[in-house]
C-alpha cells in the first residue's frame, strides 16, 4: 500500500507540474484549477479511458492525495514569494521566502547575484530588493525588500524527515502546492569541496585492480600513470576491491600526497602522487549526456550539489522555483528548495541549518 501511495504521490507531482508550466510566467506558479483539470486529464489517458468506473475511482483517489496535501501549504503560501530581475522580467528567478515582518527573505543565492534589479512581488506588486548576506557554502542569500508587515515562514524545530515522508512545495499563491512528492533521501552531507580525487577508472580481475580509464585532468595522469597499469599498493598497502580503493581516496584530502606502486608490463613503478580538489572537478566536468538527461521535464540549478547538509526529494521542480519553503503533511516547515539537482531530484536545505544560520543575523539593522 505504501508504494501504490508513493506512486501516486510522484505521478501527481508531475502532473501538477506540468500543468503549471503551460500557464506564462510569472502567473505559472497559481494555475490552481488548470493543474486539477490537466491532473484528470493525465489519468484518463494513462488509463485508456476505457473503464469510466476506475477512470472516476482513481481520479478520486489523486484529488483525495492532493486535498491531503493542502494543509501543509495553505499556512506557509502567503510567506511564499516570487523573485525577478526586473531588467529581465520574462521569467522569474526563483521563489523565496519571508522571514522577518520587515521585508527579510531569503532564497538561493546563485539565482538572484547577478540580478540586475533584484524585485520581490508582494501583495501583487513588485517591490525593490538588494542581496544583504549569503552564505555561499549552502547557496543561500539572505535579501531584504522594501517592504513592510510581510508574511513570515515558522521553522519547525522537530527532526529531519525519514525517508518515504511525504513532503509539499508551497507556491507563492493559491490552495495548491507547486509539487508534492516524498523524501528520497534522509538528510546528509553532499560536500565534495576539498576531498581528494585521484582521477582514474578502475577493473578488477582475478590478478587485481586495473587502470581502464583516466580523466584527462585528474592527478593519476598528470603524474605519469597510464592506462592499464596495475594496483599494486596504495600507500604500502595491497588494496583487495574497486570499493575499499576507492573509499581510501575519498577519505584523504584534496592537495593531500599518496604513494602509489603499479605494475606496467615486468616493469614496477612507485609515484608520489598529490590529489586533486573531487569538488572542483565535479563542478566542472558535467557530461553534455548527463545535463540532457537532468533536463528532460524541466531545468535544473547551475549549483546543484556540493551542500554540507540537504534532504534529496523527488520533486519535479524547474531551477526557477527553488528558495520557497517545504512542509510535511502537517504544516510543518522542514526545510526550503534549494536545487534542482537532477531529472528526479530536487535538495532541501532543513530547517534546523536555516535556523542556525540566522542566529547570528540583525533584522534590526539597516542593511
Amino acid at each position: 500500500m505504501k508504494k501504490l501511495l508513493i506512486l501516486i504521490a510522484c505521478l501527481g507531482t508531475f502532473a501538477v507540474h506540468a500543468a503549471i508550466k503551460k500557464a506564462p510566467a510569472p502567473e505559472a506558479q497559481h494555475g490552481e484549477q488548470e493543474a486539477g483539470k490537466f491532473l484528470e486529464e493525465l489519468l484518463n489517458n494513462l488509463l485508456g479511458g476505457g473503464d469510466r468506473k476506475a477512470d472516476a475511482k482513481m481520479n478520486t483517489h489523486f484529488r483525495e492525495l492532493l486535498e491531503g496535501h493542502k494543509p501543509g501549504t495553505v499556512a506557509v503560501a502567503p510567506a511564499t514569494f516570487v523573485v525577478r530581475d526586473a531588467k529581465k522580467a520574462g521569467r522569474p528567478l526563483g521563489f523565496a521566502t519571508g522571514v522577518h515582518a520587515a521585508g527579510w527573505l531569503i532564497t538561493k543565492a546563485s539565482e538572484v547575484k547577478s540580478a540586475g534589479q533584484l524585485q520581490v512581488e508582494i501583495r501583487g506588486q513588485w517591490a525593490n530588493a538588494k542581496v544583504v548576506r549569503t552564505w555561499d557554502d549552502h547557496d543561500l542569500a539572505l535579501i531584504k525588500a522594501e517592504a513592510a508587515d510581510i508574511a513570515i515562514a515558522t521553522w519547525s524545530a522537530t527532526p529531519p524527515p525519514e525517508v518515504g515522508t511525504f513532503l509539499t512545495a508551497a507556491a507563492p499563491t493559491g490552495r495548491d502546492p507547486i509539487a508534492i512528492g516524498v523524501v528520497s533521501v534522509a538528510m546528509r552531507s553532499i560536500r565534495l569541496q576539498g576531498r581528494g580525487f585521484l582521477g582514474v577508472q578502475l577493473g578488477s580481475d582475478d590478478k587485481g585492480l586495473k587502470i581502464d580509464r583516466l580523466v584527462d585532468d585528474g592527478a593519476a595522469k598528470k603524474a605519469g600513470i597510464l592506462k592499464d597499469d596495475r594496483i599494486i599498493e596504495l600507500d604500502g598497502t595491497k588494496p583487495e576491491t574497486v570499493f575499499g580503493f576507492t573509499k581510501s581516496i575519498s577519505n584523504k584530502k584534496s592537495g593531500e600526497k599518496i604513494r602509489l606502486k603499479v605494475q606496467r608490463g615486468s616493469e614496477l613503478i612507485e609515484k608520489e602522487i598529490a590529489l586533486g580538489d573531487l569538488g572542483a572537478v565535479a563542478n566542472n566536468r558535467t557530461s553534455k549526456r548527463e545535463d540532457r538527461m537532468n533536463a528532460m521535464g524541466s531545468t535544473v540549478s547551475e549549483r546543484k550539489g556540493n551542500f554540507p547538509s540537504v534532504i534529496q526529494t523527488n520533486f519535479p521542480l524547474d531551477a526557477s522555483q527553488c528558495g520557497g519553503p517545504v512542509t510535511d503533511l502537517d504544516g510543518n516547515v522542514i526545510g526550503i528548495v534549494i536545487a534542482r539537482s537532477g531529472r528526479i531530484e530536487t535538495l532541501v536545505l532543513p530547517s534546523e541549518v536555516i535556523l542556525t544560520l540566522l542566529k547570528d543575523v540583525s533584522f534590526s539593522e539597516k542593511p
